[in-house]
């Protein structure tokens, strides 16, 4: 999604350089305590994190870095994107 599109405050789109209002972040919109937020997440715990599931996340600010646990479950671990030539 676009960070323009992502409904996130305005403060945030006026910091962010000028080369990178355009491009496309991993936007993640979760409930933190009783209010919905809108959260970037990092691109490799995007692929992983559950949709619609509790889970235990390590947050910088407004930027998730890690899945710390899934209720109930294992954390799944990433899965391996194939280049032009073969596996990464």
């Amino acid at each position: 999604m676009r960070l323009k599109d992502a409904g996130l405050p305005k403060i945030v789109y006026e910091q962010t350089p000028k080369y990178m209002r355009r491009t496309k972040l991993p936007i993640v919109k979760a409930k933190v305590g009783p209010k919905v937020m809108t959260l970037i997440a990092d691109a490799k715990v995007f692929d992983v994190l559950p949709v619609k599931t509790e889970a235990k996340v390590v947050i910088s600010g407004i930027y998730i870095t890690e899945i710390k646990s899934l209720r109930g479950k294992a954390v799944p671990p990433a899965p391996k994107k194939k280049s032009f030539l073969g596996q990464v």
